[in-house]
C-alpha cells in the first residue's frame, strides 16, 4: 500500500484534503516491524508521530522488582503517540509499547506535523 493510499485509511485523517494528504507524505514515512520491537520505552522523548496502520501493539510498564505490568493492547488504525504538550517538538512516553505482532507503523515528524497542522500559520 502506498504512503498516500496509507494515510487515506486511517481514521485520523479522513476529513484532511487532498493538498494536505500531499504534504503530510512530505514528513512521513512507512515500516513494516516484527513482532516484539519496542517502539519506545517510558518516558523516553521521541521526534516522531506514531500510528499503527496495522498489526497489535502492547503498553505496559516495568515495576521496581522488573516485572511487566501489561496495561492494554493497541488495534491497528491507533495513534500510539501520547502527545501532552503541544507546544514542545518532542513526544513523551508514558509507557513502554512493543508490538504483539508483525506491523505497520506509520511515522510522521512531530516538529513539521505541528507546523503544518497544529498551528495556524500554514493554510492550504
Amino acid at each position: 500500500m502506498s504512503l498516500k493510499n496509507t494515510l487515506n485509511s486511517l481514521d485520523f485523517f479522513k476529513t484532511l484534503k487532498e493538498k494536505e494528504i500531499i504534504l503530510l507524505c512530505s514528513i512521513s514515512s512507512i515500516q513494516s516491524l516484527n513482532e516484539n520491537y519496542i517502539l519506545h520505552y517510558e518516558k523516553e522523548q521521541s521526534s516522531s508521530l506514531v500510528f499503527l496502520v496495522n498489526g497489535l501493539a502492547k503498553a505496559y510498564k516495568i515495576d521496581k522488582h522488573s516485572n511487566e505490568i501489561f496495561l492494554y493492547y493497541i488495534y491497528k488504525n491507533s495513534l500510539l503517540s501520547d502527545i501532552t504538550d503541544i507546544n514542545n517538538n518532542t513526544i513523551t512516553s508514558y509507557s513502554n509499547i512493543s508490538l504483539a505482532e508483525d506491523s505497520i507503523i506509520l511515522s510522521i515528524n512531530y516538529a513539521q506535523f505541528r507546523i503544518f497542522f497544529c498551528t495556524k500559520i500554514f493554510y492550504v
